[in-house]
């Protein structure tokens, strides 16, 4: 069974394969040498061959004819060469299609209740609707070849074969038996959906817009064998796993950009220095950064398929790689102290010592609800994030080992030990953000987030389990 249905949906595939195929050489016997001759004129020629044959492929033939008569016999007059009596076909044709597209869209969203498939199949829909008000009613008829007008129709549902013209052939019989045969093809497919590659079911999907008229629901019957079931139907059968909402539980990383700065200052004067000509105040300044990190997120189904507001999710991060650096500008401080007033002076610079950090700390908590899909794999998110970071740092300042000595016929004691400084940074903040998603094969979702100007980070979602 399972090697039938291979066999089978591999025929169904072959039929698939009409899109893209130029009907000016499948009817190339019947059209007038412009069609092969100018571009211009094949390139029309071919499209209305493709839009006729959607609406109902019986207007094949009333457009040949109209074809022959403008170009073969050079008459010109709209009313003569059949081109008014193709409009007015065509426009009740297309209104009641239009009447019967806006009617299966209806039923489409009751069946799905998710806007983002439906928008999906939707656009399906809509490659059918035409305006067409612009044309005027005739009372003139055409003379029909029913047998020729039944073999243009067998020639494009046997696409892509061809077989030539014979009057002895009952083509009504070959055209219900090809009918047959691609709506149970295609019912096979419907049936048997979780069997099929996504490249197989985008070839059912596209035979199936080629063959618009064999839907059960189509606006007119035009053949005894229709379809079971609707597009929007063999479409949520198809891609309704691509729609869905899981449970999930995910590792996440992500690489931060921004800065956490830190700014403190501490008097010299009274700190062993008491006479030096310079600033009275020495200022330190620390840059932090959070680079990376991990953690792990879960998120909860809200409703079964993607939509506004569909799951939660939450976020927990855990700062890995955590970068501090000192900014301070450093001055090289004159002083002048004495010992002994009048007696013994020295005079020297006071010199920093580098920042040492320790204690780097960083964790971060989110929580967010999907506001928007933009398409079936690209979604925004808003939510709410609170961050703490925390980080020790101290330095140094001393004299200079050997300054330079006035009076020096005195000893005196000349201090060299270092004045130590500790500090923390200590931040806690509580945020607004989006967040932009991108899914990749349900498992990795790569995202893109805005907390503010100084806060951005990129990072990856991968899921771990999924029901």
């Amino acid at each position: 069974m399972k090697n039938l249905l291979i066999i089978l949906i591999l025929i169904l595939i072959s039929y698939s394969n009409v899109h893209p195929q130029d009907l000016t050489r499948t009817y190339a016997l019947y059209l007038p040498a412009i069609a092969s001759e100018h571009k211009e004129y094949h390139e029309q020629i071919n499209a209305s061959l493709q839009y006729y044959a959607k609406l109902n492929p019986e207007l094949i033939y009333y457009y040949i004819k109209y074809l022959d008569a403008r170009f073969k016999q050079n008459i010109s007059n709209p009313d003569s060469n059949h081109y008014n009596q193709l409009l007015a076909f065509e426009k009740e044709l297309a209104l009641e299609r239009n009447e019967w597209i806006s009617k299966i869209k209806g039923e489409a969203w009751d069946h799905v209740n998710s806007w983002i498939e439906y928008r999906s199949i939707a656009s399906l829909y809509n490659e059918f609707d035409v305006d067409r008000t612009e044309m005027k009613e005739t009372k003139q008829t055409i003379q029909i070849d029913e047998q020729l007008k039944d073999y243009f129709v067998f020639l494009y549902l046997s696409l892509p074969e061809h077989k030539n013209f014979d009057k002895a052939e009952d083509y009504k019989r070959l055209i219900n038996s090809r009918t047959k045969t691609i709506v149970n093809n295609l019912s096979l497919a419907y049936e048997n959906a979780g069997a099929l590659s996504n490249n197989e079911k985008d070839s059912v999907i596209a035979t199936v817009m080629q063959y618009p008229f064999l839907l059960k629901s189509y606006y007119r019957k035009y053949f005894a064998n229709t379809t079971d079931f609707e597009l929007y139907e063999l479409f949520d059968e198809f891609y309704k796993t691509d729609y869905r909402v899981y449970n999930e539980l995910f590792v996440t990383g992500s690489y931060l950009l921004g800065n956490i700065n830190g700014e403190e200052s501490f008097n010299l004067s009274g700190e062993r220095f008491p006479f030096y000509a310079g600033p009275n105040t020495y200022n330190l300044k620390v840059e932090a950064r959070n680079n990376f990190n991990a953690g792990i997120g879960f998120k909860l189904k809200l409703v079964e398929k993607k939509s506004m507001l569909s799951y939660l999710k939450f976020v927990f991060l855990y700062g890995v790689g955590t970068v501090a650096e000192n900014r301070s500008n450093y001055p090289r401080i004159r002083y002048l102290d004495t010992i002994l007033p009048g007696r013994k002076a020295f005079r020297g610079n006071i010199i920093a010592e580098d920042i040492s950090f320790s204690n780097k700390r960083y964790f971060q908590v989110m929580a967010s609800l999907p506001v928007m899909w933009i398409f079936r794999d690209l979604s925004a998110e808003i939510g709410i994030s609170y961050s703490n970071f925390n980080l020790d740092y101290s330095t140094s300042v001393k004299r200079d080992e050997n300054p330079e000595v006035f009076n020096s016929d005195e000893p005196g004691d000349y201090d060299t030990s270092p004045i130590n400084k500790n500090y923390n940074i200590s931040e806690s903040e509580v945020a607004p953000f989006i967040t932009l998603n991108y899914l990749l094969y349900d498992r990795f979702n790569f995202r893109a987030t805005y907390i503010g100007p100084d806060l951005i980070s990129f990072g990856i979602d991968i899921v771990a389990v999924q029901f």
